[in-house]
């Protein structure tokens, strides 16, 4: 059986020399004499939680961050992550500076193709809005689906299922609450649709964000999102305004970033910005009420920002409802 010998180089040029083996003949591989060195100190890949300072291309750093632990070598502008770096599949899939950021409009399936770490957005579909009642009716606006932040969440190779929430519904008829909007979920985590505005008449439901009351004096809705917040997530969602006296306007759904406020066809409670896109971006706002002794119908919100609706306002003829705005789901990631 051949034997493998390692020995100095006789002109200590610092050249490993390999000698191709055959089924009689040893294996050889030689090194520099004790005049060469392999390598020295400075080439070796630093090991620190900070950068290298005045790097070259081609240096190499072992980020020793608590939770990034990886190697990196410098492009010449950038430190990169070398090929082990996370990255997953599934949604719509940007890059933003240092994020691949990937967008779930609609249900989906997100695959880790290793194991790491991502950032989470989940916001829920708004409430709808009811179709106004009577000679002077005013229904309440939608409340916003709730909002769920999540800055660390630790993923393993493997699919996580996300749901996206739809809008809920304009109300059937002038008797009827709108609908609510739908959860949207995704590992582990959820927010709860936002509360469907109450008909002429009624109080506001609760919802990841609560609708607004009708006329006449009728009370908001209460959030709920708060109780439905699991651990290492930040939840946001607010109550509806109450109703005026007949004649006098409707209340406002409250919003991921505030309760809704006042009565009237002016916007409800405010949504909450978001820039985890790569673009600042405001979603879940609450839907306006609307004015007395005014005909409105009702104003749908936006697909994917789970926003509510507006509600209805009736003069002599009777506004219709909207439905609210379906929800969305980002993920993003350090590439």
């Amino acid at each position: 059986m051949a034997k493998v010998k390692i020995q100095g180089h006789a002109s200590g040029s610092g050249v490993i020399t390999i000698t191709a083996p055959n089924t009689s003949t040893d294996r050889t591989i030689t090194l520099p004499d004790s005049t060469a060195t392999i390598a020295t100190t400075a080439e070796l890949p630093t090991v620190a939680t900070t950068a290298p300072s005045s790097p070259s291309e081609g240096d190499m750093w072992f980020d020793s961050t608590s939770g990034v632990d990886s190697m990196k070598v410098y492009s010449g502008t950038a430190w990169d992550k070398m090929s082990n770096a996370f990255s997953g599949t599934g949604g719509t899939v940007t890059t933003s500076g240092a994020y691949r950021v990937h967008t779930f409009t609609a249900s989906g399936t997100f695959t880790a193709l290793t194991s790491g770490t991502v950032e989470i957005l989940l916001v829920a579909g708004g409430g709808g809005s009811a179709a106004a009642e009577g000679h002077h009716g005013a229904t309440g606006g939608g409340g916003a689906g709730g909002m769920v932040t999540v800055a660390t969440k630790a993923v393993v190779v493997g699919g996580y299922s996300v749901v996206i929430g739809a809008g809920g519904g304009a109300s059937a008829d002038t008797a009827s609450y709108a609908g609510m909007g739908v959860d949207s979920t995704g590992f582990g985590y959820t927010a709860k649709g936002g509360s469907g505005g109450a008909d002429y008449g009624s109080a506001g439901v609760s919802g990841g964000s609560g609708a607004g009351g009708s006329e006449s004096s009728q009370s908001g809705g209460s959030s709920i999102q708060s109780s439905n917040c699991a651990a290492g997530a930040v939840c946001y969602g607010n109550a509806g305004s109450a109703g005026a006296g007949y004649g006098s306007g409707s209340g406002r759904g409250g919003g991921a970033g505030a309760a809704g406020s006042g009565t009237g066809a002016d916007g409800g409670g405010a949504g909450r910005a978001s820039s985890i896109s790569g673009s600042s971006v405001t979603y879940a706002a609450g839907g306006g009420g609307s004015a007395g002794y005014t005909f409105a119908n009702g104003v749908a919100g936006a697909a994917n920002t789970g926003n509510g609706a507006r509600g209805a306002g009736a003069n002599s003829s009777e506004g219709a409802g909207a439905a609210g705005g379906s929800g969305i789901v980002i993920v993003r990631y350090v590439v």
